[in-house]
């Protein structure tokens, strides 16, 4: 019975109200006008209203085609969690901190087909709790991830004047244990190879690490950073 395009037969159909139950009454009468009807009641409940939540994604830079996505969800009684990203949508359970993980290299989708992640791509990744009635809440960011599988452009490395003790300042020979050198971003190439700010820059001397530092943002407008080497 589609209560949208059906005709009462008697009766005027009073508008069903989010949140309220009401009994529905299936009557069989034979041609004595002895009748029968269900044994159930409160069969319908009406809800028209959203999970409330909340549901989230994480962002992630990822230079794994088959990242491993993470997220909180907070799941009410009946309700599931989906997560969709590049055609493919998963079941995921949440643990019992209300954190979900899906390792897209493993997980199967319960529809759709996973296209492949590309370098270089953006790509949304969409969290949807559903309840029992199909009432859904999705999380509110997007582009969430991103994948990058191209190797930084290499920089050049040159010890500073302040700390080059050879015939020159600019012979690259020093007596300081703890001399600064300037490295060079090389910034000419495709966006994804390119130094951005967050990223790390360190300094081995052999397979020993000897310095190190953050690049900030100022580093990337100056096209280069002053790092500080010590035993």
């Amino acid at each position: 019975l589609d209560l949208g395009t059906a005709i009462p037969s008697s009766g005027t159909l009073t508008a069903l109200a989010d949140g309220n139950t009401y009994p529905v009454t299936a009557t069989i009468t034979d041609a004595a006008g002895n009748t029968l009807s269900d044994a159930t009641s409160n069969e319908l409940t009406i809800d028209t209203s959203a999970p409330a939540g909340p549901v989230t994604v994480d962002s992630l830079v990822s230079n794994d085609t088959t990242p491993v996505l993470t997220g909180t969800a907070t799941l009410g009684t009946g309700e599931s969690l989906t997560v969709t990203v590049s055609g493919a949508t998963y079941s995921v359970i949440p643990d019992g901190s209300g954190n979900w993980s899906l390792d897209l290299g493993s997980a199967t989708p319960v529809s759709g087909t996973l296209t492949p992640l590309a370098d270089g791509n953006t790509y949304p990744v969409t969290a949807t709790i559903s309840d029992t009635a199909d009432n859904t809440l999705s999380d509110s960011t997007t582009d969430e991830l991103a994948i990058d599988t191209s190797a930084p452009a290499a920089p050049s490395v040159d010890l500073l004047p302040t700390s080059d003790t050879g015939t020159s300042d600019s012979d690259d020979i020093t007596a300081d244990t703890t001399p600064t050198l300037r490295v060079t971003l090389d910034q000419s190439g495709p966006a994804s190879t390119n130094a951005v700010a967050g990223d790390e820059v360190k300094l081995y001397e052999g397979a020993t690490l000897v310095g190190s530092a953050t690049l900030t943002a100022q580093n990337l407008s100056d096209g280069y950073v002053d790092i500080t080497s010590g035993p």
